[in-house]
């Protein structure tokens, strides 16, 4: 009867962690987490030295729980395959692996506000803070388009900067004529030597 249930359990765990509707939820929370921690800087921008409310907290709270139980599912799921090197996933789940610890490590940590905090300890909860953002990055691994872009952009960058260095000479060589030409054109007629002024 204990196998059957956890059979069952274990089918479960196994459903929901390589569930399409399961990655779809997952996505949102974690766009609606970095929608959360940008009114949280803009907050804390706009009221330096306050105490965070109790609802940003809150909602810091319940996206840790959220994210922890995902990675401890997909954990139970994998099982030693994890960290497996044969698994094609390895990299986005020791990045996964290394968020989640960091988000734990903020909320057992004591609060950056508290008076009795070093200034050591609060500047590794602000770097602990500010690494949660690339949360957003886990998005790519479950859109193909979106990893396919990205890559694209990536792949283009070299020929970007020459494109980028083209048009500045190109501006240049264009520029150095206009200004020739209307040099040229001051010194047959010194009254206009106000067109000067804006080169």
């Amino acid at each position: 009867i204990i196998d059957d249930r956890l059979g069952a359990i274990r089918s479960t765990i196994r459903f929901l962690a390589r569930n399409r509707r399961f990655e779809a939820i997952i996505s949102f929370l974690i766009f609606l987490n970095a929608a959360q921690l940008g009114a949280l800087a803009d907050w804390q921008a706009k009221h330096i030295g306050q105490q965070i409310p109790i609802y940003f907290q809150t909602f810091q709270k319940f996206f840790t729980v959220v994210f922890t139980l995902e990675l401890l599912l997909r954990i139970i799921d994998e099982r030693s395959d994890f960290f497996s090197r044969s698994n094609k996933s390895l990299k986005w789940n020791v990045f996964d692996s290394m968020l989640v610890t960091f988000a734990l490590i903020d909320e057992i940590l004591p609060s950056a506000d508290d008076v009795s905090v070093d200034v050591s300890t609060m500047r590794v909860l602000r770097m602990i803070r500010l690494v949660r953002i690339f949360r957003v990055l886990r998005v790519m691994r479950f859109f193909r388009e979106l990893r396919t872009m990205v890559t694209g952009i990536i792949s283009s960058m070299r020929s970007l900067i020459w494109c980028l260095l083209l048009l500045l000479m190109l501006i240049f060589l264009f520029a150095v004529c206009i200004m020739q030409m209307v040099t040229e054109y001051v010194k047959d007629d010194p009254s206009k030597s106000y067109m000067l002024e804006d080169f």
